[in-house]
């Protein structure tokens, strides 16, 4: 049985609003909504204002004073797992601090909050992972992470939390790409990839999670996964790209993680954080399989859209 219930409408505030996700918001966003994005580092067109979330007086109560939000999606964050272990402090005023600082501005207008988190919350021992289960991060992006969400689930106010997993799509120009976007890109252009074949992922694409996102809005207060529904590793992930693009899979070479990291020093991988979605299908905040979210992405006009 799946559980409808009426969408959210009113004025939503998108923090992050330049990045994958806000290009698929902003495509996906419903009638009723009245949404306002806003950039830190590279702007789009879409995007209203700039805010960076470790301003609170000069950024964030300005524009939450302009906007006067009655939601907030706070996808504004420092996403990088490497650069998250090895630029902590800064990464953590951002993911930890830049969180406090819109809880703070959104209770002045008694907002609610949807926060944007991750599966590396988790350790990656105990999978399939459901929405209650203990989590245990063993790198510094999840463990900023976790505490950004204590910080949601403390807000005095309506909150929820959508973990998402490992998001493909067309980002837009000055984003940050994706496994998707880049091995389209590298594989046409006949470079081989070395990509990791025993650390599990559930990808997810961003025109889907879009789509949920805005249908949370209108759901309980709560923490929620949001996946697509397969479990695969990256070198699976990536020759599913190279088949539906019709490049050479041969170019994809499986390696253990454990032999990219030495190479590039990567930060640790949590094995296997694939989602328990038993409540997402309850509700109805399904995402699509990697066939069928990678033919959609390929179906986009031009690739950018």
């Amino acid at each position: 049985m799946k559980y409808r219930v009426p969408p959210f409408q009113g004025r939503v505030l998108v923090t992050g609003g330049s990045s994958l996700l806000g290009k698929y918001l902003r495509a996906t966003q419903p009638q009723g909504v009245e949404a306002v994005y806003t950039w830190c580092n590279t702007i789009q067109p879409w995007c209203a204002h700039r805010m960076d979330v470790r301003e609170l007086t000069r950024d964030v109560r300005y524009v939450f004073g302009k906007v006067k939000p009655q939601a907030v999606i706070h996808m504004g964050s420092w996403g990088s797992v490497d650069g998250c272990q090895r630029d902590y402090r800064p990464a953590w005023q951002v993911n930890v601090e830049g969180t406090r600082n819109i809880l703070k501005a959104a209770a002045d207008y008694e907002a609610q909050v949807l926060l944007t988190s991750t599966n590396a919350v988790f350790d990656g021992q105990h999978a399939p992972y459901a929405e209650e289960a203990d989590r245990d991060p063993i790198n510094s992006y999840g463990k900023m992470r976790e505490r950004a969400e204590n910080e949601v689930v403390d807000y005095r106010y309506k909150w929820q939390v959508a973990r998402l997993f490992l998001l493909y799509g067309w980002e837009p120009a000055g984003a940050r790409d994706n496994w998707a976007s880049k091995a389209v890109r590298r594989l046409g252009a006949g470079d081989r990839l070395k990509m990791a074949d025993d650390v599990y992922y559930m990808p997810s694409y961003a025109g889907d999670v879009a789509r949920v996102l805005w249908a949370l809005l209108g759901q309980g207060q709560g923490v929620y996964h949001v996946a697509g529904d397969d479990r695969v590793t990256l070198h699976q992930f990536v020759v599913s790209v190279a088949e539906t693009w019709q490049l050479d899979p041969s170019l994809v070479e499986p390696v253990p993680f454990a032999e990219l990291a030495k190479e590039f020093k990567l930060a640790p991988r949590p094995a296997d954080t694939a989602y328990d979605l038993s409540k997402a299908r309850m509700f109805g905040l399904g995402c699509r399989g990697i066939v069928e979210g990678l033919a959609a992405m390929r179906g986009e006009a031009d690739g950018q859209s």
